[in-house]
């Protein structure tokens, strides 16, 4: 059997890698900040995978928003991380119940981290740039 017969036989729900992908693509303007988030772990030497997983993440791919956001605010401690960045990180990586307010209640972070090590430079080079400075703001408008 092919490899392609044996991927749809695993149902949609799966990576090429048979992990299981609970969030589609990202948005287009979604891959700058992904970008941004890995020049700054590939500047900073920091395992993004290893800080989520000690900073609360199960070995489903989930953890709590809370979490989440405390652990990229721990591990990532030159960039500020705007709270429109996190409402659009947090609603497209949002999984599980979702609560009156409309937020769901845990974020697929190792789908997040997949993406983040996929992601590509749309930005001309500010992202990185934007990495290599302390203090640096990580939202849309100092990346597009």
């Amino acid at each position: 059997m092919s490899l392609e017969g044996v991927m749809s036989s695993m149902g949609k729900s799966r990576d090429i890698d048979g992990s299981v992908d609970r969030i589609p693509p990202p948005p287009e303007e979604m891959w700058a900040i992904l970008y941004a988030i890995q020049r700054k772990c590939e500047d900073e030497n920091i395992n993004l995978e290893g800080a989520m997983e000690e900073g609360g993440g199960n070995h489903y791919g989930m953890m709590k928003v809370t979490q989440f956001k405390s652990t990229l605010k721990t591990n990532l401690p030159r960039f500020h991380i705007t709270e429109d960045t996190f409402e659009r990180i947090c609603s497209h990586y949002g999984c599980g119940y979702k609560n009156p307010r409309g937020y769901r209640e845990s974020i697929a972070w190792k789908d997040f981290c997949e993406d983040v090590h996929d992601a590509m430079d749309i930005t001309n080079g500010k992202a990185q740039e934007l990495a290599a400075t302390r203090g640096g703001v990580l939202d849309l408008k100092s990346l597009l």
